[in-house]
């Protein structure tokens, strides 16, 4: 495995260096090599890559600051950032992109994302390959004439031309129905489609990103999916790391998903009030990830009344009930019993019995 990722990385160098590409996808060759061999300690070909990034122009990304409708991908952990690296770098390319990760974890974020950055002019479709049945594949996708089945009394282009121009994400692909697969190997083989109900073949020009949060590789053991499909989307893989393991994350988050309810975190410029809300989110597990810290962030904000000062007290509330969590209060309360108890809504006799029993000691200087 190794060796076969090795040879993987020195063809991607060799064919950005061979000149028969484009800009955007000899950039995207050479730092997908790049990242292998800087995994991998070989310094010769990221001295020789670095170089040849640096002879190319920088990625422009058009400024967020004043396109309000720009999609944002929040990162601040060093592994967050690589994968932004990383799309940044792939995005103006036309090498279709593989997103893995669990549910919640930002894949569908990081697709708009993706678009965003590339500069196509098309629009972005999103198709859930899950709901797609087989008989009617080629409709949805290709589009059909009018009279082409019972029912049919117009012209429909299909989703794929919607596309054309533009970036076509496939969600829930490990879930595509048999014929949904061969059609999409088959148009990414010939970019061209056929309109159900007759007429000629239409050229399309578009970007695929497809995205799982299941092990394609089980699939494809279990004869679910197609290997050869497999390797034409899996061209520029990005996997999402669970928010488990990007902790420093979520402070970042949490402040994007505020600022979209108008919440200022800085009470009384007191910015350690929000790194302790921080460290009480962060105590909790998050399975359904990005989505879910979002979903509880936007129920915070009802029930609070949009009071920041409420907001740490329910999630200070809502942690309590052992030992590291009622130390975490304690530390935030500066060691005050009695303030403590106001933050956990409880009285002072309440959380010294509870100190008690967690055998915490008080501390006398406060």
């Amino acid at each position: 495995m190794i060796k076969s990722r090795y040879e993987l990385a020195v063809t991607r160098y060799l064919a950005a260096k061979s000149g028969i590409y484009d800009d955007g996808e000899r950039s995207a060759m050479l730092y997908l090599a790049r990242e292998y061999f800087q995994s991998e300690d070989v310094h010769k070909f990221v001295e020789k890559i670095d170089r040849e990034l640096n002879a190319r122009p920088k990625v422009e990304i058009r400024n967020k600051k004043t396109d309000n409708d720009a999609p944002v991908f929040i990162a601040a952990s060093p592994k967050m950032k690589k994968i932004v690296e990383l799309a940044e770098n792939v995005a103006q390319s036309d090498l279709n992109i593989l997103l893995t990760g669990p549910t919640g974890a930002g894949k569908d974020q990081l697709a708009k994302y993706i678009h965003y950055c590339s500069g196509r002019k098309g629009e972005f479709v999103t198709v859930n390959s899950a709901a797609i049945p087989d008989s009617m594949v080629e409709s949805e996708l290709f589009g059909y004439r009018k009279g082409a089945f019972t029912g049919a009394e117009w012209d429909n282009p299909g989703l794929m031309v919607e596309a054309d121009g533009g970036t076509f994400y496939l969600n829930e692909i490990a879930d595509a129905a048999n014929q949904l697969q061969a059609k999409l190997l088959e148009v990414i083989e010939n970019k061209t489609i056929r309109p159900l109900g007759g007429g000629a073949k239409k050229k399309i020009n578009i970007r695929i990103i497809a995205a799982t949060n299941h092990n394609l590789t089980k699939r494809i053991a279990e004869n679910k999916f197609r290997l050869d499909l497999f390797h034409r989307l899996n061209v520029v893989p990005i996997d999402l790391p669970p928010l488990s393991e990007r902790l420093e994350d979520i402070p970042v988050l949490v402040k994007h998903f505020l600022d979209h309810h108008h919440i200022d975190i800085n009470i009384n410029g007191d910015s350690k009030r929000f790194d302790d809300f921080c460290r009480f989110l962060s105590m909790q597990i998050w399975t359904g990830n990005v989505r879910e810290l979002r979903s509880r962030l936007d129920h915070l904000c009802i029930t609070s009344g949009y009071n920041f000062e409420r907001m740490l007290n329910i999630i200070a509330l809502g942690n309590f009930g052992d030992k590291d969590k009622l130390q975490a209060v304690l530390d935030m309360a500066g060691g005050s019993r009695r303030k403590a108890a106001s933050i956990l809504g409880i009285t002072e006799g309440g959380v010294r019995y509870r100190m008690k029993k967690y055998g915490i000691e008080p501390d006398e200087s406060a």
